[in-house]
């Protein structure tokens, strides 16, 4: 027997209402991540082959006989079931269907010029047939079978986990932030300090600068004593050069004196 397998979340099977047999179709989305549209147009639908798309079901032109969704085998009976959990009829007896993933996502095909197919925020029945698709609990699906109404996941549950995941992650960017917290108060000291030492280096600096504004002067007045020293050094020497000649100027005259007397006797 020849089996159909979604393989795919771009898989999405549905129903031809207008159609007296009770086969299914599987279209393939192709317009990207099948969780983000609101609406899926004709435009991302590959209908493979012909215009309705894979058929499976009892007709004799029916490429499969049987669906299998994450490893059920959906035939017989069960695939006439999923025909009419599909297709949905108005009080007025027009007839409407549903298009649904293998994880349940869920739309109503509206049979505009554009083909529409509008997502409803439930997921399709798939337990009834034993499958259990994984369940995405951060998409905008609500959490609810849409055939059964039953909750698929405990929404109460769901939030305490996600308090608790919450409060760890408090708990987690309060550590980071003491951790931050410590590390610029170790920052604000490192920067006080370095002003201190920023300061005493300027007082040194200062210090140093006065200490040699000090020495400077002290050279000059150094300078000045020597100058006048060696001022007073010249005076006294030409003084003594002076009396020097003084001497010989007399020497002169008692050597003239005594050889004049000698001349005499």
């Amino acid at each position: 027997m020849a089996v159909f397998h979604m393989s795919s979340d771009g898989h999405l099977v549905r129903t031809w209402p207008a159609s007296s047999s009770v086969d299914v179709y599987v279209h393939d989305y192709t317009g990207g991540d099948i969780y983000d549209p609101d609406l899926i147009r004709n435009k991302d639908i590959n209908r493979w082959r012909g215009s309705s798309g894979i058929k499976i079901g009892p007709s004799a032109d029916a490429q499969f006989k049987a669906l299998e969704v994450h490893g059920v085998v959906i035939e017989g009976n069960q695939l006439t079931q999923l025909w009419n959990d599909l297709t949905l009829t108005a009080p007025d007896g027009q007839k409407f269907c549903l298009v649904a993933n293998r994880s349940g996502l869920c739309y109503l095909f509206v049979n505009s010029p554009s083909v529409m197919r509008l997502r409803i925020n439930d997921y399709f029945g798939w337990a009834k047939y034993g499958v259990k698709p994984p369940i995405r609990t951060s998409t905008i699906w609500t959490k609810c079978d849409l055939s059964s109404g039953a909750t698929l996941v405990d929404v109460g549950q769901l939030l305490k986990n996600k308090e608790k995941e919450m409060d760890e992650m408090v708990k987690e960017k309060s550590k980071e932030l003491d951790a931050k917290e410590k590390e610029v108060s170790v920052m604000r000291k490192l920067v006080e300090r370095n002003k201190e030492v920023e300061s005493l280096w300027e007082r040194s600096v200062e210090e140093k600068d006065n200490q040699l504004a000090m020495l400077m002067e002290r050279n000059e007045e150094v300078e000045s004593l020597w100058e006048k020293s060696m001022q007073d050094k010249d005076r006294q020497l030409a003084m003594w050069e002076k009396s020097v000649q003084d001497k010989d100027k007399q020497l002169v005259k008692l050597m003239d004196a005594m050889q004049a007397l000698i001349y005499e006797v």
